[in-house]
């Protein structure tokens, strides 16, 4: 089946193309965007630290300093600091769940951005994997 091109099995002989992917940060910008929130994830938790006094290396590159922000929220005992990265975790689960209930906006932006050399007609199943425990 290898052999096949754009073809990783069959259901019921019709040929698929497995499409494995994190949950898209263009995709979860569009929605905060259309929240009139912050566009990016952390611009929200930078805010976040500099109003809480929570020191942060700005020489990081964005993944690093994303899970160094998320380590500093979660291992606080401040209830107030609690209470902000709660309530960002809170807007990125309800996003992630808005998304599952009604996933076509999803289906249609992953669609739209696949490189032109895989536009084609394929029949494509998209699994999407997202970690709501640590939330990258």
């Amino acid at each position: 089946m290898g052999q096949i091109k754009q073809v990783d099995f069959f259901i019921d002989n019709i040929p698929f193309d497995l499409k494995v992917t994190y949950f898209p940060k263009g995709f979860m910008e569009n929605k905060r965007r259309a929240r009139q929130l912050k566009i990016k994830e952390i611009s929200d938790l930078k805010e976040g630290a500099k109003k809480f006094g929570i020191p942060f290396d700005k020489t990081r590159n964005e993944n690093d300093l994303l899970i160094d922000l998320i380590t500093a929220f979660t291992e606080s005992s401040n209830q107030d600091i609690q209470d902000f990265y709660n309530n960002f975790v809170k807007i990125r689960k309800d996003i992630i769940n808005e998304t599952v209930e009604q996933p076509d906006e999803l289906l249609r932006w992953l669609y739209e951005q696949q490189g032109s050399q895989r536009f084609d007609a394929s029949n494509r199943l998209f699994l999407i994997v997202v970690d709501t425990i640590l939330i990258l």
